[in-house]
């Protein structure tokens, strides 16, 4: 009885081993209808990719920026605003929203930018709607008189000091100012010239 248990014990070991290498081969082979691995990369900076399409459009049609690059007039939300010069002594507005709304660009001579007749500050464009619903004013403050505050209905106004221009471009200071509501009644701005205050009424309509 010993001598053919041997055999039979010998068989099933072998028969174990056999099955045992079957299984570790068929579980290192990935299944065919496994998905590829996701690889993520960096976020898609739409606001940039916005500002480089309005230079190119301006490029495009010979208002290209000139001697400076664009200022950047920042609002956030996902709009962008951009002021330059170009080659020809135009000042350039541009605006839109990643959105598709209130796309914008505005150019005028700098030489027909002139306050009236004893004024220190004068508005570049009309009164522009922004991309984010709002409204805004840009003006252009003679050769050194700077912008201090300004008030729009009795109410305070969000301002920036965009750029100063090229000396050939007169060097005035360009400011673009945000309203609070619709553009109607009287803006009041108060100035330094040459260390002294002094206020300028607009009155927008």
């Amino acid at each position: 009885m010993r001598r053919r248990l041997v055999p039979a014990v010998s068989a099933l070991m072998a028969l174990g081993l056999l099955l045992g290498c079957g299984a570790e081969g068929s579980g290192a082979r990935a299944p065919s209808s496994a998905s590829p691995p996701v690889v993520s990369g960096p976020p898609v900076d739409k606001v940039a990719q916005l500002k480089a399409s309005m230079l190119a459009e301006a490029e495009a049609v010979g208002e290209a920026p000139a001697g400076a690059p664009a200022s950047d007039v920042t609002q956030g939300g996902g709009t962008a605003t951009l002021m330059w010069e170009t080659a020809k002594g135009r000042l350039c507005l541009a605006q839109a929203s990643v959105t598709g709304g209130s796309d914008v660009r505005r150019c005028a001579d700098l030489e027909r930018i002139v306050p009236t007749a004893g004024a220190r500050v004068t508005r570049a464009f009309g009164t522009l709607s922004t991309p984010d619903g709002g409204w805004a004013v840009v003006l252009l403050a003679e050769r050194g008189v700077r912008m201090t505050s300004g008030r729009f209905s009795g109410k305070a106004v969000e301002w920036t000091h965009v750029r100063t221009l090229a000396p050939e471009h007169s060097g005035r200071a360009l400011y673009y100012l945000t309203l609070s509501g619709r553009p109607v009644g009287e803006l009041v701005v108060a100035l330094d010239v040459g260390g002294r205050e002094q206020e300028e009424r607009l009155t927008l309509h």
